[in-house]
């Protein structure tokens, strides 16, 4: 593409969970898309739930999974099977043409898979069989690097939070600024209940040769669709807030404190916004089998950014201390999505795509500066002040913004100038 950025994967590096985990996170996966009925009466949604419980015991059916003479296509189809049956012996069948429908999809989502012809085995000497993933860690390790099927639906929402993120930067950051991400993609199975990604930086990570790894857990004893459709969010925050951030840093990066108002707040409000806003205007690029859940998509991104900001009950502790700590962690997530909001009102107009509005540029262009996190957060606190409109006017302040926002609406935004506005030392009492 046109620019100097760049947000690609790296297969080489990619680490997932061994084969039966696959086979359960594979087929709870398909299930919970197939068996996804959105405008579903109470009715209909009872006999859904019941046909969705049937794919989920026989996808968590131990037997089969733990037996490697049990290919995940064949695998997939017993489990199609299983609901088949369990829809013919239902006796209330309210709107059974869309009942219907929704088994027809999950059983055609499972015919689609055949491990014979997937990864290139298909085109492969006699014999290929023998190369069809059975929990042989050199054998399964390639077919993963080369575009495994039943993994295909999680590369493909990393494929598109990597294309969203690539363009976004490339509209804000000046042509001088060169960018070449490799993402590694690691998923790992928990016994959790919760979806979990983070983003870390290998020791290759270097001028030049920027890495970024970005791990997803999942859980496979209770993956349902409420985890699919919030997986690309997760997804795209690391790679869109983390993987580029401090770009310009001399070697290796360190890694940012959950409690960052600025990165886990005012980035991650930004990234947010402009996932929403792929997933209405670049729906066409996403894989085919995603594109029907755009709009769930989009609206579960929504809800998930909303959740980093609150306490959930899940997450309470009888320990006090450990619940206040998670508190001040979305305390401070909550300051820097403020403040975005804040600067989205007071700069509202002139802009018709988000990657022209101040406060995504302004999270764009600093995210990748090497400057300390203490300069963020004071960058945070002195918008703060300049956008509070219960505090008295003062010039300083006022030239402090219009100096900045100045820079960074600009066409090809100075971010040197901008990294020494950031880090010059102001008396916040001028403020």
């Amino acid at each position: 593409m046109p620019g100097n950025v760049c947000f690609r994967a790296d297969a080489t590096g990619g680490q997932h969970p061994g084969l039966e985990s696959r086979k359960r996170l594979s087929a709870l996966l398909r299930a919970a898309r197939s068996l996804h009925l959105p405008e579903a009466t109470p009715e209909e949604r009872d006999l859904v739930d019941d046909l969705l419980r049937a794919a989920e015991k026989a996808a968590r059916n131990l037997g089969p999974l733990k037996d490697c003479d049990t290919r995940l296509d064949a695998f997939l189809r017993d489990m199609a099977d299983e609901v088949d049956s369990q829809y013919r012996t239902q006796e209330r069948l309210p709107a059974a043409v869309n009942i219907r429908k929704l088994v027809n999809r999950l059983r055609e989502d499972a015919l689609s898979v055949s491990c014979e012809s997937c990864v290139g085995h298909g085109a492969a000497k006699p014999g290929a069989a023998e190369k069809v993933c059975r929990d042989d860690s050199r054998i399964d390790g390639q077919n993963m690097r080369n575009g495994a099927a039943c993994w295909a639906p999680f590369q493909g929402l990393l494929q598109f939070a990597l294309l969203v993120a690539q363009e976004a930067y490339d509209a804000v950051l000046p042509q001088d600024c060169q960018i070449d991400l490799a993402v590694e993609f690691h998923t790992c199975g928990t016994r959790e209940s919760a979806l979990g990604a983070r983003t870390k930086f290998p020791a290759t990570d270097r001028p030049g040769a920027r890495r970024a790894i970005v791990e997803v857990t999942l859980p496979e004893d209770h993956f349902n669709f409420e985890h699919f459709a919030a997986l690309l969010y997760l997804i795209f925050h690391e790679v869109c807030v983390h993987g580029p951030q401090a770009w310009s840093t001399a070697g290796k990066r360190a890694g940012t404190l959950e409690d960052c108002p600025f990165r886990e707040g005012f980035v991650d409000a930004a990234a947010a916004e402009l996932l929403e806003e792929a997933l209405h205007v670049r729906m066409a690029a996403l894989a085919p089998d995603l594109l029907p859940f755009a709009e769930d998509i989009a609206l579960k991104t929504k809800a998930e950014h909303n959740r980093r900001r609150d306490v959930t009950p899940e997450e309470a502790s009888p320990d006090a201390r450990k619940t206040a700590a998670i508190r001040r962690v979305r305390q401070q997530r909550a300051r820097g999505v403020k403040l975005f909001e804040r600067l989205k009102k007071r700069e509202a107009a002139g802009a018709s795509r988000l990657t022209g509005h101040l406060a995504v540029r302004l999270a764009l262009c600093a995210n990748v500066l090497d400057v300390p996190d203490a300069a963020l957060v004071e960058l945070i606190e002195r918008l703060e002040r300049v956008t509070d409109p219960k505090l008295p006017y003062s010039p300083v302040k006022q030239g402090y913004y219009r100096r900045l926002r100045s820079l960074v609406i600009a066409p090809s935004p100075a971010l040197d100038e901008i990294r020494s506005l950031l880090s010059r030392s102001v008396d916040n009492r001028e403020f």
